[in-house]
């Protein structure tokens, strides 16, 4: 059966998928966290069909939701609910600016969080370096070697000079 072709009376179409890209998903995310409650209210199908809008592709709930950021930013909204939405204000242009600035908001306290998350690590990695391999921090802050690139010139061995 080939795909793209009807297979029969009645039989739906095989419809090739599509994966999200990642500013895709940032976008989605951006636009979830800034819901408009005096459009639609928030639903999943909402979010199909704006995605689908902005997009030009239909994506399915479980796709969409299978996404981290996604499915967060819609929790959140959602258990913020209608109350969170402020009354626009009646020039455009300051609506326009302040959707923009809660979303800078926003991203800057995912990327804070993320940051928190990066630290953590490092030093987990740093002790365990000490630990388990007796990496100095000296050792540790030495610069990497130069790379390989497999040469066989003598005067280019050992990388770029």
């Amino acid at each position: 059966m080939a795909r793209g072709t009807a297979t029969g009376p009645g039989r739906k179409r095989v419809v090739a998928r599509r994966r999200l890209k990642p500013e895709e998903i940032a976008d989605l995310v951006r636009e979830i966290r800034t819901w408009d409650y005096a459009r639609e209210p928030l639903t999943w199908d909402a979010v199909i069909d704006f995605a689908e809008g902005l997009f030009g592709h239909k994506w399915r709930r479980q796709t969409l939701e299978g996404h981290d950021a996604i499915k967060r930013s819609f929790q959140k909204r959602q258990e913020e609910g209608p109350r969170k939405a402020r009354r626009a204000p009646r020039d455009a242009a300051m609506a326009l600016y302040a959707k923009q600035v809660e979303a800078l908001k926003e991203e800057n306290r995912l990327l804070a969080e993320k940051l928190a998350a990066y630290e953590q690590r490092f030093a987990r990695w740093a002790v365990n370096a000490f630990l388990l391999k007796g990496l100095t921090e000296g050792e540790l802050d030495a610069k990497l070697l130069p790379t390989d690139r497999g040469q066989t010139d003598p005067k280019l061995k050992g990388g770029v000079k």
